[in-house]
């Protein structure tokens, strides 16, 4: 054989093995570590590649997913009364003076079965209020009369469609433009996007080991997330011009539990003070009431339990932004109820709003009831946790993949939302339609074309973050004031 071939043999061979590799499952092999591909899908209009995210799956939905194929999970799991006493998963609850007055989860209401639209007001998608009597966001709007001496607290828990502020950062700056209010509001004691998120520059956070709710863990906080100390441990916080009034704050605010003695120290541009703590299984809190632009801390406890930091203010609106990538929310069906109602104390909301579902999306799926109905019980368990807190559920944003050559919306993707529709029905909430807000079918094409979304077809970019939050504000203010927003995207 000539030499002149060997070259052309040894691509061939390489080709004829990766395209005999890519027709392997391997996501399905891999309990979705690798992605599936297709070297021929460029050259097949036919074929559809999914439009994978980098995303970390949740256990929680491959198992809750996995019993649905195989016929295990119930339609109502979870929808019916726990015990009084005891949790839906059967654990017992703590009694404590702070904890709910009544632990049991109400029934579900039937709600609608069918598929329903979008509601739109010139242009506008606004909310849908699945309430008995309409009163969706009455607690939010009490809230906003006692705002001149009394901070709003909205919060919103989501996975890595909101990760490092995208979408929230504008939520909170056009709110806090509107109604008065300063600083980025919750953070992680340690993160790994210190230089992706605008909001606050964030550095430090040596000591702390960070966990989630959706590793086993008898610690379930509102935020999904907590920490522990090591010994010596530091956290640090600066205000940043690049968003609108994040730059200062007038309250730093720290959660932690210490069953033991401790002393934290805290710095606000000056002298280190030292705050000393006395051992308690309680939540306890480091409140620091002086307007600045730097908060610090730093601890030597081995054995404290840290649930963030809050950088805010003592009236207008604070927003809080909770995201874990990956996320599917089925775990906060398990929020504890104690330690919430230990945590309200300190921070309370006023209104919940809860992005999940993008990690829950199959293309070939049709049926996400087994998805909605626990939307619905995780609705209930945060309802149960935060009494006072209206609860808006997100549905997801438009999610492309890849058909031949062209990228299309995911067919799956309306009925996620009406399964999410559907959810806010059954646990009588509001609900926003995020997709329809940004154009409906094929919107991710668009958002895409105008840069607002990233290369994954999935995820916003910060000027799409900023794009999206006009919209929900304006639905937002639609819902408390009853007046017709202007002509929309």
């Amino acid at each position: 054989m000539s030499n002149d071939f060997r070259p052309f043999l040894t691509i061939l061979a390489a080709v004829i093995m990766v395209g005999i590799l890519s027709l392997f499952p391997w996501s399905d092999l891999t309990g979705r570590y690798f992605k599936d591909y297709n070297l021929l899908a460029d050259l097949n209009p036919s074929a559809v590649v999914d439009s994978q995210s980098d995303d970390i799956i949740d256990p929680a939905l491959m198992e809750a997913m996995s019993q649905q194929d195989n016929g295990q999970l119930a339609q109502n799991q979870g929808t019916e009364n726990a015990p009084e006493g005891e949790e839906p998963d059967g654990h017992q609850v703590e009694e404590s003076s702070q904890s709910m007055v009544n632990t049991t989860l109400p029934p579900l209401g039937e709600g609608y079965v069918g598929e329903s639209k979008a509601s739109t007001v010139n242009g506008t998608v606004v909310f849908e209020d699945y309430t008995s009597n309409g009163t969706g966001l009455d607690h939010f709007i009490s809230a906003l009369d006692r705002r001149d001496y009394q901070p709003v607290r909205i919060a919103f828990i989501g996975d890595s469609y909101i990760e490092g502020d995208i979408f929230t950062q504008d939520v909170r700056a056009l709110l806090q433009t509107q109604f008065g209010g300063q600083g980025s509001g919750y953070l992680a004691l340690q993160s790994d996007l210190t230089g992706f998120r605008r909001s606050v520059r964030q550095s430090g956070g040596q000591g702390w080991t960070s966990h989630d709710i959706r590793h086993k863990s008898d610690i379930r906080p509102l935020s999904g997330q907590f920490f522990t100390a090591n010994g010596q441990t530091s956290a640090s916080y600066n205000g940043t011009k690049q968003v609108a009034n994040a730059r200062c704050w007038g309250t730093s605010i720290f959660l932690f539990s210490s069953p033991e003695d401790a002393v934290i120290s805290y710095n606000t541009g000056g002298d280190w003070i030292d705050y000393p703590v006395t051992g308690s299984d309680q939540v306890q809190c480091l409140r620091v009431d002086a307007p600045t632009e730097a908060f610090s801390l730093k601890t030597n406890s081995a054995n404290m339990t840290g649930y963030g930091v809050w950088l805010g203010d003592w009236n207008g609106i604070q927003v809080d932004c909770m995201s874990l990538r990956g996320n599917s929310g089925l775990t906060h069906k398990n929020l504890d109820p104690v330690l919430a109602g230990q945590m309200r104390k300190f921070i309370d909301y006023d209104m919940i709003v809860v992005e999940y579902g993008i990690n829950a999306l199959e293309s070939s799926r049709t049926d996400f009831s087994f998805y909605g109905n626990q939307m619905a019980t995780i609705v209930q368990r945060i309802r149960q946790c935060y009494p006072m807190a209206d609860i808006v559920l997100m549905g997801i944003g438009d999610r492309g993949q890849k058909v031949g050559t062209e990228v299309q919306s995911m067919p799956s993707a309306k009925h996620m939302i009406e399964a999410q529709r559907q959810a806010a029905q059954k646990s009588q909430c509001v609900f926003w339609d995020t997709r329809e807000a940004m154009g409906g079918e094929n919107a991710i094409v668009s958002w895409r074309s105008r840069n607002l979304v990233n290369g994954d077809f999935i995820h916003l970019n910060h000027k799409g973050g900023t794009a999206l939050a006009k919209l929900f504000v304006d639905a937002l203010n639609h819902g408390v004031t009853g007046e017709t927003p202007q002509e929309g995207l």
